[in-house]
Parts: C-alpha cells; structure tokens; sequence
C-alpha cells in the first residue's frame, strides 16, 4: 500500500508500529532501525530478543550534536553502508544510521524505507523493506543498494541481543576466526588477547553471557547462527545469504561504551553478518596471516546503477527444557 503524503508527515514521529496478531516492532526513521521487537510465545510468555540503551527513551527525540545518533537511539536491528570505518565513509557505520529514512509504504506489519546519499558519496541510495510475518511472527528484511560509482564496498547487518548469563551459541561453520588484533576500548577488558584464533569448540560460545568486552570475527561462514536463552526457554535464530555477507562480526559489550557520556555503560551482544574485516575494513591488508583470505577479498563489488539486494531473518521459537540446543 504506498503511502500518501499526508501520511508521509507520520515519520515526524520517529517511529512506525508494526504488529500481528502475537508480535510487535518499532521502526525509527532514524537508520530505519528496528527496537523493542516482542514475540507472544505458545505458553503466554513475551520475549524480546534484542538489546536496548538504557538512555533510549532520554535521547530518542532529542539529537546531540557531540555522539553520533545511532549510538543514542542504540539497540534493536539497523543495517550499516557501509560497515565500520573507511576512505569512503569516515562516519562509522555509514551515512544510513545517523539520518532519518523516508516511509515510502507500509501496512500493518510491513514497511518500506528508503534514503538518499550525499551527492559526492558512492552510494546514490539504500531501501531497506522490513516485514512481520503473521503466520511465524518472525522478522522478514531486504536491503537494495544502488551505487553511483562501481566500487568495493564493505556492508553488514547490526542486530544487537540481549545478554544473559546463561545465554549459548550455536555457532555455524567457519573456516578461520580470531578476536580483533588492536585495542578495542579504554580497559581493553577481554578474555582472549588480541588476535587470538578462535574455533567452534571455544569455550566462549558457552560463556559469551559473563564475558567482559569483546570484538571477535569469523570468515567464510557456512551456515547460521543461533542463541539460546534456557532460562526463558526461548531459541533465536538469525538467518543470511552467507553469499552475500560470509562473515560475522560478534561485538559484546558488557558493559561497554561508557565513554560516550550518555549514561551507564551499554550491554548487548551484537552479531553482524558481514562483508568486512571486523569494522575497520582498510586495514585487512595488514592482517592476511589472521584471515588467511585473498588480499582484496573484503567488500562487496558493486557496480554503478545496478541494485544488489540481500535478505535476512530474525526469529524467536520456544525450546523445550531438555531440548538439546548443540
């Protein structure tokens, strides 16, 4: 259903409800990024599967010129064009998140948004499509970006979840992974040391929800990824094309950003299908030895006014107690 414009005027709000008959989303026009995302399970309990700021609510309509936005309003989904920090975009994580998207449609459970890019950026605009499904109650998203230059450029996904001390990963397979080879906060307050390798029997997977800060990546994935929450009973599953985004970045932050001055310090574990070296995609070059992939691997290859489009899903099912999760 396109929106007229007199209905256009509803993104002032900031927010777009979306909802069936057993769920519920927000959509921000900031970043198009979605938050307090709830699914009614089968035995009447409600699980909201991703992290948020405890500072949302202060700043979600008041913007600081002095913290980029994504990180007052953070939490939930968002997608990153590109992903981290390069030459061709200086601001972490892209232009996309920091600016307001426009509604171009919506229904009950679905919406449409679009942005444009400066005019000197290599990419002329993004649409972003993100759907509740009614019958399985999961998130359903589809990323268009159109390039006015052709370019190699680094892309991922941002859902963030909520950590639990009791929380496990099944994680998918993967050829080479390692934890960030540089400092990655004030304290650097993390289990494995800088550039540590790291493999599916890591004892971190089992452990993730009492671990301090931490920035780990995997390369060349080959299948998903799922979290599960014992204590409510409740298995998450996030799904990618990993043709698309063969990576993942995992960032834990627990907590983390206390520098920012926006309040206490953020906890959420972010996990991040990417075409990226961690979130500083230039210096891969300095690092072939840690991810033992060709030189100019990392980025997707775009070409000018063609649209590439990726899909994903995020979703929530409830286990059974003795469900084995592994």
């Amino acid at each position: 259903m396109t929106m007229s414009a007199s209905v256009q005027q509803q993104r002032e709000t900031c927010c777009i409800n979306l909802f069936t008959d057993n769920a519920s989303a927000e959509v921000f026009t900031c970043g198009a990024s979605v938050h307090h995302y709830a699914v009614r399970q089968a035995n009447g309990c409600v699980f909201k599967p991703f992290a948020e700021a405890k500072w949302l609510d202060k700043y979600r309509h008041l913007s600081r010129s002095d913290v980029p936005r994504h990180l007052q309003i953070l939490g939930g989904e968002f997608a990153c064009v590109p992903f981290g920090t390069t030459s061709l975009d200086t601001a972490h994580h892209g232009y996309c998140v920091d600016h307001d998207w426009h509604v171009t449609a919506r229904t009950e459970n679905a919406v449409t948004l679009e942005i444009k890019y400066p005019e000197h950026h290599v990419v002329r605009r993004l649409k972003r499509q993100i759907t509740l499904d009614p019958k399985t109650d999961a998130l359903d998203f589809t990323l268009e970006i159109k390039p006015r230059k052709d370019c190699q450029l680094p892309v991922g996904i941002h859902p963030i979840f909520k950590v639990a001390n009791d929380m496990k990963i099944a994680p998918p397979f993967f050829e080479h992974g390692a934890s960030a080879p540089w400092q990655i906060d004030g304290n650097d307050r993390r289990e494995l040391s800088s550039g540590a390798k790291l493999n599916p029997q890591s004892h971190l997977w089992n452990n993730i929800g009492v671990a301090c800060n931490e920035l780990l990546q995997i390369w060349n994935v080959r299948s998903n990824i799922a979290l599960h929450y014992p204590s409510e009973q409740t298995i998450v599953h996030l799904n990618w094309d990993q043709n698309d985004l063969p990576h993942c970045l995992f960032w834990l932050a627990n907590p983390g950003l206390e520098q920012t001055g926006l309040g206490a310090g953020f906890t959420g574990l972010g996990i991040e299908p990417t075409h990226s070296f961690f979130d500083q995609n230039d210096q891969a070059g300095n690092h072939l030895a840690l991810h033992q992939c060709e030189q100019n691997h990392f980025g997707v290859p775009l070409v000018a006014d063609q649209i590439w489009t990726t899909s994903y899903q995020i979703s929530c099912r409830q286990s059974g107690p003795s469900e084995n999760f592994l």
